[in-house]
């Protein structure tokens, strides 16, 4: 726990899905910008809290860019943004797939897709494996 003992400090800790992390001196490992939070009220969150960014920079955790929110109210203010409940607008992808000619569609950011299906992933592997 010693080489975490700073990590309650302003931006010192470790970024997971966008979110700086700290280890608090309690020795929770929490999200900085809920840590200052509670810092701020002088209470922990309750479950039904969410932490919002408002100007949607998650690494910008100043206080005059946080505010206290409902998690319903939260989630209903990110699909009013983007409707598709992805995290950014997103560009749409179309490729043939490589073994079966068939026309693939996916939105770019999430797992960049090669193949229609497992099945021709699995043929297409074999056939990369089997030319080397």
């Amino acid at each position: 726990m010693d080489a975490r003992k700073d990590y309650h400090k302003r931006n010192i800790g470790w970024m997971d899905s966008g979110y700086r992390w700290i280890c608090t001196p309690d020795g929770r490992e929490m999200a900085e910008h809920r840590y200052f939070m509670e810092q701020h009220i002088g209470r922990r969150l309750h479950i039904d809290e969410c932490v919002h960014h408002i100007n949607g920079n998650k690494i910008d955790n100043s206080l005059e860019n946080l505010h206290i929110i409902p998690r319903d109210a939260h989630t209903r203010e990110h699909r009013a943004i983007n409707p598709l409940g992805y995290k950014r607008a997103k560009t749409l992808i179309s490729f043939p797939c490589p073994v079966c000619g068939i026309i693939v569609e996916y939105f770019a950011g999430h797992d960049s897709k090669k193949t229609c299906s497992h099945q021709c992933g699995s043929m297409l592997m074999w056939r990369l494996r089997r030319a080397s």
